[in-house]
């Protein structure tokens, strides 16, 4: 779908769950923005179309800037447990709502899910195969992410990865970039991203950077699962795991454990005990792709 398109109803789908965006008159800057960071995975809403929807209205700040209010969801869930957060009652700041926006399409392709693991991982394709990085925040996957862009790596996304039932496939989902202000030099001189920083959004925590060309992701065979940890002046680092430590850490970041038989324990232990795990500690990105390549030998169809 092409960015640009202004106000208007939209739906955000990826593995068939779904989130309606409504943008009413006022806020096209806002739905624009969400239209470039989103286009692969976002449609026109149809007159059937029925998801749950975020209602997005122009406002304004007390002290006269620019702002959006968010109105409330419909067909939220009855189980308390699964509702979202809250809406902000009053005005929100544009960077705040981009990053609201951002955090409601992952809840809500993230609450049903039920047909797969949800993990908290980037994740990154060559030569047909898939690499995954599960990791919670501020291990560096974005870092990661960034520089991979320009080693001949397909990236597939920072922050979202399905990793079907089992366990043998993955599929990532391309959120933009979340680089945060720590993060932002060493991103900010990555040549291969310039087109990226060009358009990016600046929320609280840093930047969105948006993918340029940005198809849709396509589901690739598995083939490890790699801790990351980037730790200043650290020599490369590389420990295979046990699949019981494995899955310790994996369930750490499954984000749908609630809606998968014993939350989701059965399926993660499975996953840890076929697929290749290790943990890395690494502060050369040059020394970590050499024993990336050890990884992904040979060549497989795409």
């Amino acid at each position: 779908m092409a960015a640009g398109l202004g106000c208007g109803a939209f739906v955000v789908s990826f593995r068939g769950h779904r989130l309606g965006l409504v943008f009413e008159p006022g806020t096209e800057r806002l739905a624009e923005a969400v239209q470039r960071m989103y286009a692969p995975y976002l449609s026109e809403r149809g007159g059937d179309d029925a998801p749950a929807t975020l209602v997005v209205r122009a406002a304004v700040l007390p002290s006269g800037g620019e702002a959006v209010a968010f109105a409330a969801w419909g067909g939220v869930a009855a189980e308390p447990h699964r509702r979202p957060p809250p809406l902000p009652s009053g005005p929100v700041a544009f960077g705040d709502a981009v990053s609201l926006i951002r955090a409601r399409i992952q809840y809500q392709l993230c609450t049903d899910a039920a047909d797969c693991l949800m993990l908290h991982a980037a994740s990154a394709r060559r030569d047909g195969r898939m690499l995954v990085f599960p990791a919670l925040s501020g291990s560096g996957k974005t870092s990661l992410c960034a520089w991979l862009c320009g080693q001949g790596f397909e990236v597939q996304g920072d922050e979202l990865v399905a990793v079907d039932a089992d366990g043998r496939w993955a599929q990532g989902f391309r959120h933009p970039l979340n680089v945060k202000h720590r993060g932002l030099d060493l991103v900010r001189g990555m040549p291969w991203l310039e087109a990226m920083q060009a358009a990016a959004v600046s929320v609280p925590v840093g930047e969105l950077w948006p993918w340029v060309v940005q198809p849709q992701t396509r589901p690739a065979p598995l083939c490890g699962l790699i801790f990351i940890t980037w730790s200043a002046g650290a020599s490369l680092q590389t420990e295979p795991l046990g699949a019981a430590t494995a899955a310790a850490i994996l369930l750490r970041c499954l984000v749908n454990a609630r809606n998968l038989p014993l939350n989701g324990g059965p399926w993660v232990l499975r996953l840890a005990r076929q697929t290749p795990t290790w943990r890395v500690v690494y502060s050369d990105y040059d020394e970590l792709l050499d024993w990336l390549d050890t990884q992904l030998p040979g060549q497989a169809s795409a």
